[in-house]
């Protein structure tokens, strides 16, 4: 014999309202975010984003991403589930725009973008990517700091191809693994 326990029946009912029972759908996992008793966070806000996806809510999925990103910016998973919204409705050209926000110069665009792609630690990484076998870990020295958006492309590259990095930059080692950096984001 079971009892019914309150907070089974409240789970039960969320559950039906995120969509697991047929309805609601993405619309009820913003109401439940924003009627949540405590502040939303970046684990609410994953799950948000993985449902848009599920329900091929393009507009949802975006703003689960940014706030997502806002709270965790330095996590690689946020930028690969942005990045897999993109391409899961063939948006290529947002799932592959880089973050020129670091590019400090008055250039256009498309040259900040240029910028980004010849930073000497990805040349690097690319040949070495290239010239090595799979799972060898890559070591890059450089005399300079690295920038943010080097050091998060670095941080997704492990995701992608699932290789230690360990980068010597003008401050310290960082080494690269599972996706975070030996640092702890604090570089």
């Amino acid at each position: 014999m079971f009892l019914k326990n309150e907070s089974v029946e409240e789970g039960r009912k969320a559950f039906d309202e995120m969509g697991g029972g047929g309805g609601g759908g993405c619309l009820g996992n913003m109401e439940i975010i924003n009627g949540m008793p405590f502040p939303e966070n970046a684990n609410a806000w994953q799950t948000l984003l993985a449902a848009s996806r599920a329900h091929h809510n393009l507009e949802l999925g975006k703003l689960a991403a940014d706030k997502l990103i806002s709270v965790l910016p330095q996590n690689p998973a946020s930028y690969v589930l942005l990045s897999n919204k993109y391409a899961s409705v063939r948006n290529w050209q947002e799932r592959a725009k880089p973050d020129t926000s670091y590019v400090l110069q008055n250039v256009d665009e498309e040259h900040k973008e240029a910028i980004l792609a010849q930073h000497n630690e990805r040349l690097a990484i690319a040949f070495g990517l290239i010239g090595t076998p799979p799972g060898t870990p890559l070591q890059i020295v450089k005399n300079l700091r690295i920038c943010e958006d080097c050091y998060t492309v670095i941080k997704l590259l492990y995701v992608l191809e699932g290789r230690d990095f360990i980068v010597r930059d003008l401050n310290r080692f960082h080494h690269f693994k599972g996706g975070l950096c030996s640092c702890g984001d604090y570089w």
